[in-house]
């Protein structure tokens, strides 16, 4: 699953227009840029509330919890690609970091008799 942080949804569309066969969780505290981006294939918009902004790691459970219960992933098995972008479309300060995350072995069935 992807999951982007995005001020205007460049990031999104992009992943979009890549066509990957995983579900991609756009996400922006801005509600016009959900409603755009909600119209691109393989994309789900999320609005942010303005109070969590900016809480780092709070933001990150809170938008996999989301994710998991709109069934787009399944912690921690499941492998989670982050992208944020800052300063989208100021192509002199535009930067975009991104982490990995999840993607842990199920364990067998035959390990629980």
């Amino acid at each position: 699953m992807l999951v982007c942080l995005t001020e205007n949804g460049k990031i999104a569309r992009y992943l979009a227009k890549q066509r990957p066969k995983q579900p991609i969780l756009a996400c922006s505290v801005s509600g016009q840029t959900v409603r755009q981006i909600n119209s691109n294939r393989g994309v789900v918009g999320y609005k942010i509330p303005e109070h969590m902004a900016n809480k780092g790691e709070d933001l990150l459970d809170l938008l996999l919890k989301v994710a998991q219960e709109q069934g787009l992933c399944n912690l921690p098995y499941s492998k989670v690609m982050i992208f944020i972008g800052e300063n989208e479309g100021d192509a002199r300060k535009e930067r975009y970091t991104f982490k990995v995350i999840g993607g842990e072995e199920m364990p067998d069935e035959d390990e629980h008799e």
